[in-house]
């Protein structure tokens, strides 16, 4: 039998004066299984969840790495985070792998380009990239990207 692990209460006004609701009122129970099925697509969640917070550390790498134009070997970095992307991509059920693998993909291009570039032109598409990739890491540290699903 399920667990009772609380009982709640839910008081509210609404913003629409027109409709007359009560109070939310339930209880959050748990139950235990070794259903393996269940507890793999929780697990993936995880997992899904863990490479995005991996993956924003490495891309915190790659940005030093710019910003003391170790391109070459910033660029080897983020073409293991599409790697890594890569391998969860399957198991990410909201979607924000595949968004992240199409940035990361965009931002390897343009570190490509930097690296075949002049020295004049590489210094503006350096400071760029480095403000893109400093924008991309702030919202993989948000761990829904700025959907705001868990605030």
């Amino acid at each position: 039998a399920p667990l009772l692990i609380l009982e709640y209460l839910l008081k509210y006004e609404r913003l629409d004066e027109h409709v007359q609701d009560g109070p939310i009122s339930g209880e959050l129970r748990l139950e235990f299984t070794d259903d393996h099925a269940l507890l793999q697509q929780y697990n993936d969640e995880a997992l899904v969840y863990l490479t995005i917070q991996e993956c924003s550390d490495l891309d915190k790498r790659v940005l030093r790495l710019l910003e003391q134009a170790k391109v070459e070997e910033a660029t080897s970095w983020k073409k293991k985070v599409i790697q890594i992307l890569h391998k969860v991509e399957n198991k990410d059920s909201l979607g924000f792998v595949s968004v992240l693998l199409t940035r990361a993909k965009q931002r390897l291009i343009e570190m490509q380009l930097l690296q075949q570039s002049n020295v004049h032109a590489s210094a503006k598409a350096k400071n760029y990239l480095i403000k893109q990739l400093d924008k991309d890491a702030a919202e993989e540290e948000d761990e829904d990207m700025g959907f705001g699903l868990f605030d």
